[in-house]
């Protein structure tokens, strides 16, 4: 486990909470449970858990800004989440300071999302079936055909692009 702690990790028990025949997505500080509802616990400081604050969280919480969609698969940046709706609608919350949660230039004390956002800018005619976060940035995959977006940071050409900077989705 990563973290400046060398305390014991004490186990909450799961299995009063967890069907584990419908477990979507275990990663990190997100749990996705069989009804695509989505927990998360741990450092909060850029409201990456989601929960609409920037507090920590030592147990499990569960987020309510995403009770309309059913969730299947979460991704975990350094300081942002993606999670990827059954619809294949893309949400993002956490830091935006590079554009990681594509939802479009916004104003400096808008930047981070403390609460899940629509991604902007994606196809509505093919829905996303892949999605990934990178330190500061995020990816998706969408329709059959499997084309890529990316969006965020591009040092050292993480995008892909040959000049370095931010991608914006608009």
């Amino acid at each position: 486990f990563w973290g400046s702690t060398s305390r014991k990790i004490k186990w909450i028990p799961e299995s009063s909470w967890v069907d584990y025949s419908k477990l979507v997505f275990v990663w990190g500080c997100h749990k996705s449970r069989g009804g695509g509802l989505l927990s998360s616990w741990g450092k909060g400081s850029s409201g990456q858990l989601g929960l609409r604050d920037r507090g920590a969280a030592l147990l499990p919480r569960m987020l309510t800004g995403l009770h309309a969609h059913r969730i299947r698969r979460v991704a975990c940046g350094m300081a942002h989440t993606l999670a990827l709706s059954d619809e294949g609608e893309v949400f993002a919350w956490g830091s935006g300071a590079d554009g990681q949660l594509g939802v479009g230039q916004r104003e400096p004390e808008q930047v981070d999302a403390e609460e899940p956002v629509k991604v902007q800018g994606l196809p509505t005619d093919a829905p996303v079936t892949v999605i990934a976060a990178g330190s500061r940035h995020s990816l998706c995959i969408s329709g059959d055909d499997g084309q890529l977006f990316v969006w965020g940071n591009n040092a050292d050409g993480r995008l892909g692009f040959a000049d370095e900077g931010e991608e914006w989705v608009n």
